[in-house]
């Protein structure tokens, strides 16, 4: 009984001490009928700038709202102290393209946006520098599992505290297990040369969450070996051959500010695209009006770039599983015309004697894995064996 007694007191202790710590939170939160211009991107020398412009969400966006988000019908300015400006054009789904050249330390550069009726401008600003990228580089802490890709920026003089935001975009290769040179023609219903080889395709994706770090958290005031991000080995981005291109900006205390609030926002509310707090720093504001926006449009003398290859199977990639082939009740109760149907594809033929082989699909078309065989990037390397081995001893 005393045990007992003594159970029940500290539960009702536990839940007097929950229910005394609970607070209401109030989110500071735009009214719902008030939309936020949402701008995206930075202004860099040299370079070919992409600014994306959308409309902020209310709580509970319909459908329509989330395809009309972005914004196609604005017009965008790279504007510089001097009077000059470059036009940017319209690329898609709010994306507008300015190329730049190289910019003037001494000059102040902004964003001008016109969009319904009002003009938004970023406060003007003097280019900041970035210096290169030493080194990038990936370890893979055990075997046959999830590879971390690190980046590390080279040392300058002085000891004043620096900020960086990296991107980074990624490129693969995608080869299947087999090569056919063969395909099926439903409508003839026969089998016809292929008109493409589609065992090699390539995949790219750049939509990542950027990574921002000051060089105040590391030894010496030096960045070295900052983690980026990580892929599984067993990824299919390793199915053959890799490449991540980085890009580092050296961004000032303002920005590097918005920029961890912001991420911080995406990661508590959903995005940027939802209603934000108005304590975000933003540097875009109405010159005519009151609408708001959120943004941060910094000025970089130039971008820092470097891109690491790394092999498949370097870092242990394999098959998770096998290219099938039909079984031999269905080859015996199956027509051509029929095994296609069930996407199954030619692995081999001898026109001489009429043999087929078939497997499934995806061991002969890599546009199955996502990939695009017309798709190339540019400097792609023509044959493994030209990229060194990346293989850590």
């Amino acid at each position: 009984m005393q045990l007992y007694n003594h159970k029940f007191a500290w539960l009702l202790a536990s839940l007097w001490l929950c229910c005394s710590c609970i607070d209401e939170f109030e989110a500071d939160l735009p009214s719902t009928d008030m939309t936020y211009l949402v701008v995206e991107g930075s202004i860099c020398g040299n370079t070919e700038c992409e600014f994306i412009l959308s409309r902020s969400l209310s709580l509970s966006p319909k459908p329509q709202e989330l395809l009309d988000r972005y914004i196609n019908d604005a017009t965008v300015n790279v504007c510089a102290s001097d009077g000059s400006k470059v036009a940017g054009r319209f690329n898609g789904q709010g994306t507008y393209l300015a190329s730049l050249s190289a910019l003037d330390m001494t000059k102040e550069y902004w964003l001008e946006v016109d969009w319904d009726g009002l003009t938004f401008a970023s406060d003007p600003a003097q280019p900041t520098q970035t210096p290169q990228i030493a080194n990038i580089t990936f370890e893979q802490p055990r075997p046959d599992e999830y590879v971390d890709f690190l980046v590390t920026p080279a040392e300058t003089s002085g000891n004043e505290t620096q900020y960086f935001l990296w991107s980074y975009k990624e490129d693969w290769e995608i080869v299947t297990p087999y090569k056919t040179r063969w395909d099926f023609d439903a409508e003839k219903n026969a089998i016809v040369p292929a008109s493409v080889i589609t065992n090699r395709g390539w995949c790219a994706d750049s939509r990542h969450v950027p990574v921002i770090s000051s060089n105040a958290d590391f030894v010496n005031g030096q960045i070295r070996n900052l983690k980026l991000y990580d892929v599984d080995s067993k990824d299919n981005r390793f199915n053959y051959l890799y490449r991540t291109t980085v890009q580092q900006r050296a961004i000032t205390l303002e920005e590097y500010e918005y920029e961890m609030l912001s991420l911080r926002q995406s990661d508590d509310m959903g995005g940027l695209f939802t209603p934000q707090p108005t304590e975000l720093p933003t540097n875009i504001h109405c010159q005519n009006g009151s609408r708001k926006a959120i943004g941060y449009v910094g000025v970089n003398y130039n971008v820092a770039q470097a891109q690491l290859y790394v092999r498949g199977k370097d870092v242990g990639y394999k098959l998770s599983r096998i290219a099938k082939e039909p079984s031999e009740s269905e080859l015996s109760r199956l027509n051509e015309a029929e095994l296609y149907r069930l996407n199954y594809r030619i692995k081999e033929y001898d026109p001489m004697v009429g043999k087929i082989t078939w497997i499934e699909r995806w061991g002969v078309d890599c546009t199955v894995w996502g990939a695009n065989i017309f798709a190339r990037p540019d400097n792609w390397p023509n044959d493994i064996s030209e990229i060194p081995s990346t293989k850590k001893e």
